[in-house]
């Protein structure tokens, strides 16, 4: 009979925090968007093959749903699993910019409506931050300031 393969440190670290979280390995999958067959084989570094035991190494990708499926972030790979790290570390960027960006819109959005109720923006301010909102939405990047008028020290106002 063949030996089986060790676990890989990916998969020993993804097993410790998956009991500490205290779900299952079928809710974790289902968080991970993979099958609990699947998660078993990455977690234990195995699959059975024609009645062998083979080495298994999960893709970057799956590997780091699979982490934060258990709390895991970026910086548990960082003397694990290089691939790992750099992919979760995208999501996290990715995220936190939605995030950011989210907030943003929420924050701009309630202090114009905060101003507008007040009656401390004229209509052309109104409109001015209306239109630099449709840019910010479309670009989906900081707005630029093209078409608003400079201040004496050369940046755009909305006034």
């Amino acid at each position: 009979m063949t030996d089986r393969p060790e676990p890989r440190p990916e998969g020993q670290l993804i097993a410790a925090a998956l009991k500490a979280a205290g779900i299952s390995a079928r809710e974790a999958a289902r968080r991970a968007d993979i099958s609990e067959v699947r998660w078993r084989q990455i977690v234990s570094g195995v699959q059975t093959v024609s009645g062998q035991p083979v080495p298994v190494v999960g893709p970057a990708d799956t590997v780091a749903r699979m982490a934060r499926a258990v709390g895991l972030t970026s910086d548990a790979f960082m003397d694990v699993r290089d691939d790992v790290m750099t992919a979760m570390l995208k999501d996290e960027a990715a995220e936190a910019e939605r995030r950011g960006r989210a907030y943003v819109a929420d924050a701009d959005e309630a202090y114009t409506r905060l101003r507008r109720k007040l009656g401390l923006l004229s209509p052309r301010q109104i409109e001015l931050l209306e239109q630099v909102a449709e840019e910010f939405a479309r670009t989906d990047s900081e707005p630029d300031a093209a078409g608003l008028p400079e201040n004496r020290n050369g940046a755009a106002t909305a006034s």
